[in-house]
């Protein structure tokens, strides 16, 4: 009886052992992730500082058409929303916008 509990709790200190392992290795490649989101964040942050000028000067490319009228632009959006033979690249401000 005794001796399987020890086994049991040998076994178990081996998973955590692998457990740990593991872990140590995956580190590096876990402790950038945050930083290129930060990254990531403050180049978005300095985009829109950069498109939001304070006026509304609204417009969005669409197929390599630029619309300045939401309503219209609106109405293509939802045709693209249909999926087309060729996909178009939509594109607002400064940013691209791919379909998922």
């Amino acid at each position: 009886m005794r001796v399987e509990r020890l086994n049991t709790l040998q076994e178990g200190h081996r998973q955590q052992q692998y457990r740990v392992q593991d872990e140590i290795r995956q580190f590096p490649a876990r402790k950038d992730k945050p930083l290129e989101r930060i990254a990531g964040l403050q180049a978005d942050a300095e985009t829109a500082t950069a498109a939001f000028s304070g006026k509304d000067d609204w417009r969005m490319e669409i197929g390599g058409k630029v619309y300045e009228e939401r309503a219209e632009a609106g109405k293509v959006v939802i045709e693209y929303g249909i999926p087309p033979a060729q996909p178009a690249p939509v594109q607002y401000l400064a940013w691209e916008m791919v379909r998922l």
